[in-house]
């Protein structure tokens, strides 16, 4: 994600390769609008001076605009006492063909009332922030929860780790194979297999785009020896993306009730011993609201704080700034997940003072889907908090 306040004039039709957010920005900035913003299909459905207005009251006693943060249609625009979340979508004319807008939530002021909202979420949540290796702020800091592709934090470390002993290097080529071929998130796994790849362009696809294969493919490169080194106490062992989609498929229920069952690094590897032999799951497996919640990689707050802290000052880990965007922090670290009822959100970054921050919120739930934007939210309020 990136903060997108960019200038844009009004006129008449929007370029075709104008920007969701620079159009978000007229639209709680802008006095007046012009029908030309707006494809004919929506304006059918919609009486223009009707949402102004309605959007106009939404806005009203929250302060000037900040910033707009978010991509792909999903956006959070953070004003001065709150932050609203909303999906627009343009046409090929760059015009606005989908639009809506969530209720403000109240900005915190301070931690106690980020963590008095924290709380109030459905299900179990967990923030730990920390500075200069302090705790500022703390809630179920040590308790195990489900961080989905937050995971990759573990392997990004096991990178560094080889990277510092000499027994890989960021410029070194591997070869795509097809069982490092697995599903979305990403894209490579519809690279061609034997494609040529660095180690450093692997690291940027995992970071950037939780890319699936590229994790994969890292994690084979680099052992699961070296991988396990940095796995969570509670689950010693850490499963490629391709054997947990196999876990979560329709073909290996059987395994995955041994997985949520372990306790131990042998129980785990017996189990991951015979996911090969089993067909991974398709993407239509894992979008309904039935997909089981009890399988997944899990570590502390604590300890992913601690995988950011350790892998600070790798580039790849920057190269999305995610909730440090726009700040003066350097030695960014950023890295989030979400899966059906669990959402994740790690950053790390130092100030202009020299000072190290990290903040970990997490949310679990078992019963229903999380809001990925509110949690997100969150965390932009912490890092505002530290600036």
């Amino acid at each position: 994600m990136a903060i997108l306040l960019l200038g844009f004039g009004v006129a008449s039709v929007f370029p075709q390769q104008a920007q969701e957010a620079d159009v978000l920005r007229l639209l709680v900035t802008e006095d007046e609008y012009k029908r030309d913003w707006f494809s004919d299909a929506l304006l059918q459905q919609l009486n223009l001076p009707q949402f102004q207005q309605q959007l106009a009251q939404l806005l009203s006693g929250i302060g000037e605009l900040e910033f707009i943060d978010g991509d792909d249609g999903e956006y959070s625009i953070f004003f001065e006492d709150a932050v609203v979340s909303s999906t627009i979508v343009l046409d090929e004319r760059g015009q606005i063909s989908t639009i809506w807008f969530r209720p403000p939530s109240p900005r915190a002021q301070n931690f106690d009332e980020l963590l008095g909202q924290l709380q109030e979420l459905p299900g179990d949540t967990a923030l730990l922030v920390m500075t200069d290796g302090e705790q500022v702020a703390t809630h179920n800091a040590d308790t195990r929860f489900s961080v989905a592709s937050a995971f990759k934090l573990a392997v990004l470390a096991a990178v560094v780790d080889a990277m510092e002993d000499g027994s890989l290097n960021a410029d070194d080529v591997v070869h795509l194979s097809e069982d490092d071929q697995t599903l979305p998130s990403g894209i490579m796994q519809e690279w061609p297999v034997g494609t040529s790849v660095t180690i450093d362009t692997l690291m940027v696809m995992m970071m950037s785009m939780s890319d699936n294969t590229a994790t994969d493919l890292l994690m084979r490169t680099l052992g699961r020896e070296r991988v396990d080194r940095f796995a969570s106490e509670a689950q010693p062992i850490i499963p490629t993306t391709r054997e947990m989609f196999t876990l979560l498929g329709p073909d290996a229920a059987d395994l995955a009730d041994a997985w949520a069952a372990a306790d131990a690094p042998d129980d785990f590897r017996m189990v991951l011993d015979q996911v090969a032999d089993r067909e991974m799951g398709r993407i239509r497996d894992f979008t309904g609201s039935d997909t089981r919640r009890d399988v997944g990689w899990t570590f502390t707050p604590r300890e992913l704080a601690a995988l950011a802290a350790y892998v600070a000052g790798q580039p790849s880990a920057a190269v999305s700034p995610g909730a440090a965007a726009g700040t003066d922090w350097t030695d960014i670290v950023y890295k989030d997940g979400y899966v059906p009822g669990v959402a994740a959100e790690v950053v790390h970054g130092r100030d202009a003072n020299g000072r190290t921050h990290t903040v970990v919120l997490l949310w679990n739930r078992h019963d229903a889907d999380v809001d990925v934007l509110a949690l997100y939210g969150m965390i932009q309020s912490a890092v505002r908090l530290l600036q």
